[in-house]
This record gives structure tokens, sequence and C-alpha cells, in this order.
């Protein structure tokens, strides 16, 4: 088999074939002053004098030293003979109530809005701004002895509905929710999550404490402190809380994919009994023309599940044959209402004649 060489077979061109003499000079000299340097630094090791750098004692001492080592900040101006008070923190939005001797602001409150609201929270920006997102507060606080924080986050939802929105979001099965005057919360390992008014916040600790705990209700109580300016209680909660006697930690508001379908939008419902899966809804449309083809829409939808008992022209009741419960829809000019997860055909006649008539009286 023939060889094939794989380099190139011309031989390399030199092109100069001596080391000037003063090149080789500098290159030692450099080498020794390169030695020479590394065996200095290897033999100081601690040989450190202090007045080699320092200023001296009696430099110091010199009263006709015109050198300043330092100047001393400026201070506010205060009276000869009067009291100096300590400034108290600017809590912004947050109650006044939130510090305490124990407890004191660790930076400034940082501000958030739409367009810059990812930088805080870049992976849920987007479900707060559906919501009808504000502003963010971002406050943290410092224990006196250091060892604890409490990060706050409190959001300006626009109205009452878009807080519970993302209250509901948060909520599952476990949670306990409690309410402290208009304050509905439900508490976590190291904080509280909760909501008031058009208000969202979380409360989160450092570490899993009772001296944590104790501020979190602290927290709690302060909240329900809160100034906002509202258009009013929704009608929609008002007649489930007042009129249906539903509690306010058991209604809530879904913004979006109600029903699981995405072309209903912002229903409000309310759970009679933590334990209970049935619930009553509420939904305003623009017009009575929109109502009555949401209307229409649901009732198509739901009829792929459900088995139609009772119908007339403005209401529909169904039986589900696997679950063993019931389904009615109706409206009332522009309002949607109804009821699902009840067992009790009976319970539910009674349920939409106690709904129809606090619609129109509502």
């Amino acid at each position: 088999m023939a060889q094939t060489r794989v380099f190139n077979s011309k031989k390399r061109r030199v092109l100069r074939k001596q080391i000037p003499f003063m090149e080789n000079v500098s290159g030692v000299m450099l080498l020794a002053g390169l030695a020479g340097i590394g065996i200095w630094v290897a033999t100081q090791g601690n040989n450190y004098n202090p007045e080699d750098r320092d200023v001296s004692l009696e430099q110091l001492l010199q009263a006709s030293s015109q050198e300043k080592l330092y100047n001393l900040p400026l201070k506010p101006w205060v009276e000869p003979g009067t009291l100096q008070t300590v400034a108290t923190p600017d809590p912004g939005i947050f109650p006044e109530t939130i510090f305490d001797s124990e407890w004191k602001m660790e930076s400034r409150i940082k501000q958030f809005d739409e367009t810059n609201l990812f930088e805080k929270i870049n992976g849920e920006a987007e479900k707060f701004l559906k919501q009808g997102f504000r502003s963010l507060n971002y406050l943290v606080l410092l224990s006196r002895d250091g060892n604890n924080e409490i990060a706050i986050e409190l959001y300006d939802q626009e109205s009452m509905g878009g807080s519970m929105g993302i209250f509901s979001d948060h909520m599952s099965g476990d949670k306990i929710i409690e309410q402290e005057n208009e304050v509905v919360y439900f508490e976590t390992s190291v904080g509280a999550i909760g909501r008031k008014g058009k208000y969202f916040f979380r409360i989160a600790g450092n570490t899993e404490s009772e001296i944590i705990q104790q501020k979190t209700r602290q927290l709690i109580t302060a909240f329900s402190q809160l100034q906002e300016k509202e258009h009013g209680t929704p009608k929609e909660f008002r007649i489930l809380n007042e009129k249906m006697k539903i509690s306010p930690e058991r209604i809530t508001y879904q913004q979006d994919n109600v029903f699981q379908y995405d072309f209903a939008k912002n229903f409000w419902f309310g759970q009679f009994e933590a334990d209970d899966a049935g619930r009553v809804f509420i939904h305003q449309d623009m017009s009575l023309e929109q109502t009555k083809i949401l209307f229409e829409k649901i009732l198509e939808e739901q009829s792929y599940d459900y088995q139609i008992v009772e119908k007339s022209d403005t209401r529909v009741v169904m039986f589900h044959e696997y679950l063993k419960n019931y389904f009615v829809i109706g409206y009332q000019g522009t309002y949607l209402f109804g009821a699902e997860n009840i067992k009790n055909q009976e319970q539910l006649v009674q349920l939409m004649e106690n709904l129809g008539q606090e619609i129109g009286d509502g």
C-alpha cells in the first residue's frame, strides 16, 4: 500500500539563524528581576510597620494641623433646650401601626406598576395584570435583634373583584379561611395571605417562629385600617353576603374560564358550608341580549354532561346521572344566576326563588 504524507513536504523556512547578544542579556535581566521580586515577597511575611503608613499620634494631636481626616455629616437644627425626637419612617400606603418598638423598616418602600411588575414577580405578573392590577408596594421589616425579617407585598387590584380573584387563586381545600373585621385571610407556616377590599397582601417571614406569627397577626389587624376609595361594594357580593347570608370568607370571584369555558367570565360564587360542594353563582352582563347569549352557550355546553329536568324560557334545571347532583341556571334582566352541585331538588327551587327576589330588590 502506498504511503501518503499528511504534512507538507516542504521544509520550514528559518527567517533568522542567530539571536542577538543584547536580546540574550535583556532576557536574562528580566528573569533575574522577576526572581528577585519573588524572593522579596517571600521574605517579607508579616514584616509590617504601621508607622510607615499611618498618621502619627503627634500629628493627630496638633491643633494647628489643617488636615481633616473625617467630615461629620450635617444634622438638622434643634433649638437649645428642646427635646429631640426620632424621625419616624414614612409608611406610605401602609398603616402606621405596622411599626412598633420591636420591628423597623429594613429599607425604603419599593413600588411597582404595570410596566415593571415582572421585575418583582416575573412568573406571576400576567396573572395579577389580568385581575386589574394597579400597583404593588413592597416592604421588609427587620426585628430589633436583627434575626427575623418579614417581607410584605401589598397589591392594589383596583376593585374588590380583582383582589378576590387573586385570593381565590391562592386558596385550596386544606386552607382554613379566617376573618378579622374586613380582612379575609389564611395563615401559612411563615406568614399569611389575604385581602381587604381592593387590596391583596402576602406576608412572608424568613423563619417559622413564634415572633413571626405574632407579628403576622398584628399586621393583619393593621391591614383592616387600609384606606381605599372604592365605588361601593359590588352588588353581587352584597347579595351573596347580606341577602343570602353567606360568610365573606366563602365568597369567591372568578374572572376567567368559569365552569372551564373560555367564554364565561366575571362570576361571583357563594358556598354555604365549607365542607359542602354546593354553591350559588351570580354574573352581570352589559345588556339583556348578551345575558341571553351567555345563557344559551352555558346551557348548550352543560347539556353534554347533564340531562334537562325542567325548562322554561328563563330557567333550566339539569341533573347529572353519575354525580347525582343538580345544576340550575337562569337569567333576570342583565343578571345570570344559578347553583351547582346541589343534591336536593327542593333546595334548588328555593335557592333560585331567593336569588331572583334578591336580584330584583338588590
